[in-house]
């Protein structure tokens, strides 16, 4: 007993001593972590190693000023200090308790989120700010919430990790420093969370530093110092892992390194078309390989050990090459050059290549040559070069004989659609030459009749000339639809469109087909030619001519189908066809979609309606080109793109044109 009371005395007279090897171990623990490297590591505990580390620097460092009010005595400064480096502490070991933990199988724990700590310390301000003395109360609720729950989170993952990871950790033979830091670490969140200074609320007034030291007749400190040792002593050991994992990497980098060396040996030695030799920075040879044996003429024993310079003697070669070389490497990198080379089997092409070997200051130390024999590959680039111009003159022959198919095309498109055309100009001119037959024979029954007056005269007269402006806008229409000469212009796309419909308005009506137009830049719908106006939004630029006899081929083709539809098909209910021309601006184009309900076209033959003579039609009744040339039209002169497709009862045509840089602008004039 007496002994016992020597060292409680000792203990309580010099307990300074005990604070600074308390805060001494955790302060080398954190100093020991943050000095390891852990960068790339395999084990996840790498990610989490820092917050404890921070914790046991400010927490040492917390002991360390404890230490410091035990000898010179406390102040607010100190206190507010002390506080701070306490409750931080406390964050961090809650904080790597939390997320170590959340890393390991044990899955209850991984609902603990990110929002924990902001809450706790929230709390423990508002307990603080309530009582009576902010820093002691705060420091209590601090040791609760966060200082006992952070060590006991901790000293079970240390646990639940070393079970998680027992097959890679094993070997190591770490199991008892994982077990030593989860006691260690659960004993010091026992014996610093739960017994804290005296307070006036439960359970702080019950368990506390006191009372432990009335028990027990030791101070809790001496305790926490050894737990703190055995925590870091573990810690430390634990850290090993780390060390060989390095030496495992390094290890597997150098037999990697190994294994490389061994196969570029083997590459350069077994090189079967390079000529491969090393030099020094004096052009003194160190390697040189058997293909460089075979260019060159020297076997390996005779010029190893030997400058380039003596080996060249005999060929005469400049000094100012080799100063020239180290001065392109330098530059450049490398340093290029062909040789024709003289040999029995007769002139060899040598081409060489010699590159710079760099030390790690960038110092040029020596260079690498290789060279290979060119001479199999030269010839055949001359063979293939005389290929390419004989192929370059069939290939232009062809392009020409192409260009006249295409004009031969093109004149039977034009014959074609003047067939079609001067069809529509006699169902356009048969209503006014009706017309005009009844205005004569009116007047006649009217002379007869004894009723031929001057106004009578006049009227008649009138309604002939309007017959006959009819007529003439026709052949106007015509005329130009047929005009010669391919010169660019920028024009209206729906003025174009109407210009075809004015054409075909009399036949498609004379077949009961109807056709409507709209814009969609202004939702404006016209049923008649005549009501169709201009649209600054759909003015491109392009041969018109040509993008009129297109359009009119297409919609010569989808009346012909509609036409068949009716007669030989299933008609539609009313018996009406119907094609609809819808026009509208997207992006940096005019889409033009033309739509009928002529029944579509066989899915197995739609992909081929765009080839030269291929006709949907009975034979007889088709040339086969009419779409083949409204392709050659919109691709290749406007620079559009045109395809087909089959909708519900028809079939639908889209042609993208691209838009005039220059147009602008959104209006529509009557």
């Amino acid at each position: 007993m007496q002994t016992m009371d020597i060292i409680q005395k000792w203990l309580q007279n010099n307990i300074d001593i005990v604070f600074f090897f308390y805060g001494l171990a955790f302060v080398l623990m954190g100093v020991s972590i943050l000095m390891r490297s852990r960068t790339g590591s395999r084990f996840m505990l790498a990610d989490h190693l820092w917050l404890l580390a921070w914790f046991g620097l400010i927490h040492g460092a917390n002991e360390w000023l404890d230490m410091w009010a035990i000898i010179k005595g406390s102040g607010k400064t100190l206190d507010l200090i002390r506080w701070g480096c306490l409750v931080i502490s406390y964050i961090f070991i809650f904080e790597f308790g939390r997320r170590f933990f959340k890393v390991t199988s044990w899955a209850t724990v991984r609902h603990l989120g990110w929002w924990l700590s902001p809450v706790i310390i929230f709390l423990i301000l508002i307990m603080g700010v309530m009582s009576s003395d902010f820093f002691k109360t705060g420091s209590i609720f601090a040791r609760y919430f966060l200082g006992f729950p952070g060590a006991l989170l901790s000293g079970l993952a240390f646990f639940a990790y070393y079970r998680k990871e027992k097959e890679m950790l094993k070997p190591l033979n770490v199991k008892s420093s994982f077990i030593l830091a989860g006691v260690s670490f659960i004993t010091y969140g026992v014996l610093s969370g739960l017994i804290v200074p005296r307070g006036d609320f439960f359970p702080s007034n019950y368990l506390n530093t006191e009372s432990f030291f009335m028990n027990i007749h030791i101070p809790v400190q001496l305790f926490r110092a050894l737990t703190a040792i055995t925590s870091a002593s573990a810690i430390c050991i634990i850290l090993g892992i780390f060390n060989w994992e390095t030496t495992e990497k390094l290890q597997t980098a150098l037999n990697e390194m190994e294994e490389k060396t061994a196969y570029l040996d083997n590459i350069l030695y077994s090189s079967t078309n390079i000529a491969i030799a090393a030099t020094d920075r004096d052009f003194c040879i160190k390697y040189y390989n058997p293909v460089a044996e075979e260019i060159f003429g020297y076997k390996a024993k005779e010029v190893i050990g030997r400058t380039v310079m003596e080996m060249h003697t005999k060929e005469k070669v400049e000094p100012a090459r080799f100063e020239k070389a180290i001065e392109v490497v330098k530059k450049e990198g490398e340093y290029r050059y062909v040789v024709e080379q003289k040999r029995n089997d007769g002139i060899r092409i040598i081409e060489s290549r010699v590159s710079g070997i760099w030390d790690k200051s960038n110092n040029l130390i020596g260079f690498v040559l290789m060279s290979t024999d060119v001479t199999e590959r030269k010839k055949m680039e001359r063979e293939l070069q005389e290929l390419n111009i004989d192929l370059e003159k069939r290939v232009a022959e062809e392009i020409e004989k192409r260009k006249q198919q295409e004009q031969i095309l093109i004149q039977q498109s034009r014959l074609a659609a003047m067939g079609e055309m001067i069809n529509a100009i006699a169902h356009n001119w048969r209503q006014p030459l009706n017309a005009m037959g009844l205005i004569i024979q009116g007047i006649k029954d009217t002379y007869e009749f004894g009723g031929l007056t001057k106004n009578y005269i006049d009227e008649s007269v009138e309604k002939s000339m309007k017959q006959l402006q009819f007529m003439s806008r026709t052949i106007d229409v015509f005329r130009n639809f047929f005009r010669h000469g391919r010169q660019k212009s920028s024009f209206d796309v729906k003025l174009a469109i109407g210009e075809v419909l004015s054409i075909l308005s009399a036949q498609l009506k004379g077949n009961n087909i109807s056709y409507r137009l709209t814009c969609r830049a202004h939702n404006r719908t016209s049923e008649d030619f005549s009501e169709i106006v201009q649209c600054d939004e759909m003015t491109i630029t392009g041969y018109k001519t040509e993008l009129e006899q297109a359009i009119f081929n297409i919609l010569n083709n989808a009346a012909d189908a509609i036409v068949g539809r009716m007669c030989g098909r299933m008609p539609d209910k009313d018996g009406k066809g119907l094609i609809d021309i819808d026009v509208s601006r997207e992006s940096n184009k005019v889409v033009i979609r033309i739509s009928d309900n002529g029944g579509g076209i066989p899915e197995k033959i739609i992909g081929r309606i765009f080839e030269p003579y291929f006709s949907t039609r009975e034979e007889g009744k088709g040339t086969g080109i009419g779409l083949y040339m409204a392709k050659v039209i919109i691709e290749n002169n406007m620079g559009g793109r045109i395809y087909a497709e089959n909708i519900k009862g028809g079939t639908m045509f889209t042609i993208e044109l691209s838009l005039t840089p220059s147009e602008e602008g959104s209006n529509c004039e009557r």
